[in-house]
Formats: C-alpha cells, sequence, structure tokens
C-alpha cells in the first residue's frame, strides 16, 4: 500500500509542481507532510488492518513525491545549468546515485535500531531525515517565492486565470513558430 500512495504521491506533486511552478515549495510541503504520517503509522497503524493499510497509503503519498520530484525535475533543472550539455547525464547520475548510498545506508541503521530500541525509534529516524531535507529545500523554496512575488508584482495579470496565461503562452508559441515556419519557406523559395 505504500507504494500505491507513492505513486499518486508522484503524480500529485507532479501536477502541483507545475501548476504553482515551484518545485522547492511542493518537496517543502511533502516532506513537512511526511513526518506526522510517519507519526502516525508509527503509533497507531497496530491498530486494524484498514487503519494500518491508509496511513501506508499516507505515508508512502508524501514520502515518494519529493522523491519523484527530486530525481527527474531538479536533476533536469540543474543539467541546464550545467555549461557542458554532455554532463547532463552525469548530473542525474549524482543525484540518482547519492539517492542509491541513502537506499543502502537505510537498512544499515534499521537493523540495529530495531534490535537494540523499537521500531519507533526507527519511525523518529525517518522523520528527522524528513526534516533535515525540508532544512536543505529552504534556500531553494526562498528564491523561488520571492520570484513568484515579483512575478505578481511586475505582472498586471493577476486577475487572469492561470488556464488563460497557459492558454495565451501556447498560442503565442504556436504563432511564432508558425512565423518562423513561414519565413524558412519564404528564404528557401
Amino acid at each position: 500500500m505504500f507504494d500505491i500512495g507513492g505513486s499518486f504521491g508522484s503524480i500529485m506533486a507532479g501536477l502541483m509542481s507545475d501548476l504553482i511552478n515551484a518545485g522547492g515549495i511542493t518537496c517543502i510541503i511533502f516532506l513537512l507532510m511526511a513526518i506526522p504520517s510517519l507519526f502516525l503509522l508509527a503509533h497507531f497503524s497496530s491498530i486494524n488492518l484498514a487503519i494500518n493499510l491508509i496511513l501506508q497509503f499516507m505515508a508512502g503519498f508524501f514520502i515518494n513525491g519529493p522523491y519523484s520530484l527530486i530525481i527527474t525535475s531538479v536533476s533536469a533543472n540543474l543539467a541546464c545549468k550545467v555549461p557542458s550539455k554532455a554532463a547532463t547525464a552525469t548530473v542525474s547520475a549524482i543525484i540518482d546515485g547519492t539517492g542509491s548510498i541513502g537506499a543502502a545506508i537505510g537498512p544499515a541503521i534499521t537493523g540495529p535500531l530495531s534490535d537494540h530500541f523499537t521500531w519507533d525509534s526507527v519511525f523518529y529516524v525517518c522523520m528527522v531525515g524528513d526534516f533535515i531535507a525540508a532544512s536543505c529545500l529552504i534556500r531553494v523554496a526562498w528564491s523561488e517565492w520571492k520570484r513568484k512575488r515579483s512575478n505578481s508584482n511586475n505582472n498586471n495579470t493577476s486577475n487572469t486565470s492561470w488556464q488563460e496565461r497557459r492558454n495565451s503562452n501556447i498560442s503565442n508559441d504556436y504563432t511564432s513558430s508558425s512565423i518562423n515556419s513561414d519565413e524558412k519557406q519564404i528564404v528557401s523559395s
């Protein structure tokens, strides 16, 4: 059930990131929401099977959402900032490799923690990890927030809906590409 929640969380995180055009803010929201969902899972999952499944779904939803954003869009954004376009795959591999290191260390920590303490301690370590991850994204989210604030102050389009702005951008892109193709036909003939 955790993985099913993770699938839905990945989709929702992507949609939210696209709607607000701020992946860092989206990741922070999901990471901070993962903390209470892990707390609930640690303390209330033993009540009955239905509650356990719902709490697993919630935890997967909030944990895998930022994971998918970081692996895909963040690596693509970072790769665009690298001077050499040949390094795009390297940037993606570094980010994915770092996640693999975490996936290898996790089980090595989980076993001793659950043996010497309780399973609650494993969940608390995960909650601390989520908080640290959210803290690492504060600078990114702050720059997105400032960008969004300056765009809303500079634009007079605050009364138009995002669908109208999106449709306007699509039609402008289509118009400019049509003009460019018409110019190429004129020049070639």
